[in-house]
């Protein structure tokens, strides 16, 4: 009954019941890279076009950097480089959001 109601199946609660330190043997999620970044050579191009015209479309500006020189990126780097623009993106958009003065903008335009 107490493994239903901590939301998990028998056979798991049984098997943390078996282990001395439960906590302890769980996995911490690691915060550094496994691999080298792909995008490392071609990003910061990527960024200083982006501050300069944020309407371009991860798409669009990741087929110019293929075509640049030399290599330029390669094709199977496309879904990276969306999400990483997309990350790009919210993270200025919660910059700008915290700067003073915005929060009461927000409020008062949610209110009407």
């Amino acid at each position: 009954m107490s493994a239903i109601k901590a939301g998990i199946s028998r056979t798991t609660a049984r098997n943390y019941l078996r282990q001395d330190n439960v906590m302890e043997q769980r996995q911490v999620p690691h915060t550094w890279r496994t691999r080298e970044d792909p995008l490392e050579e071609f990003w910061p191009q990527a960024l200083d076009m982006l501050r300069q015209a944020p309407e371009l479309e991860a798409k669009a500006l990741f087929e110019h950097l293929a075509q640049s020189p030399p290599g330029g990126v390669k094709a199977g780097l496309l879904r990276t480089f969306q999400r990483r623009v997309a990350l790009s993106a919210r993270s200025h958009t919660l910059r700008l959001m915290s700067r003073p003065g915005h929060r009461n903008w927000v409020r008062l335009s949610a209110s009407r």
